[in-house]
């Protein structure tokens, strides 16, 4: 699975923090049911400038940062929440977080939704489909090379 966010400019990587801080931002805004546009309209922005900001391509200033905190009802902690616990599951997996990841993946806000409304006994069995379907696609790349 890969983020699906826009390149940043050249010779500049995302920087995790930057990276979190844009799910942070999407996540909630998602959540409370506001659309990029809508966001975008309340920080005087194009919805481009949201997007980059959501992907982490672009950093988002303290001053818009406040903005988009008050717009959405939170402290501006908020958007660093977990950052600490993050940088620890990025050090141990040496790889992109998933959790981040999903933010960026169409549908995978909602699948988390429904799979954390649904039962244990649902959840399993929902995991085990994802996992099959998975496994599956790897046997068909490996196949294919």
């Amino acid at each position: 699975m890969s983020i699906q966010s826009e390149t940043p400019p050249a010779g500049r990587r995302i920087h995790p923090v930057d990276a979190h801080v844009g799910a942070r931002i999407r996540v909630l805004r998602k959540l409370k049911g506001v659309s990029q546009e809508q966001l975008a309209d309340a920080l005087s922005l194009t919805f481009q400038q949201v997007q980059k900001y959501e992907n982490g391509t672009n950093r988002i200033s303290a001053s818009k940062m406040w903005q988009v905190a008050t717009f959405l009802k939170v402290t501006p902690n908020y958007f660093f929440e977990d950052l600490a616990a993050l940088q620890d599951l990025r050090d141990a997996q040496q790889g992109p977080n998933p959790l981040v990841q999903l933010t960026h993946v169409h549908g995978g806000l909602e699948i988390a939704r429904a799979y954390v409304s649904a039962t244990p006994r649902q959840r399993v069995a929902v995991l085990n489909i994802l996992l099959a379907i998975a496994d599956s696609n790897a046997i068909e790349v490996a196949a294919a090379a």
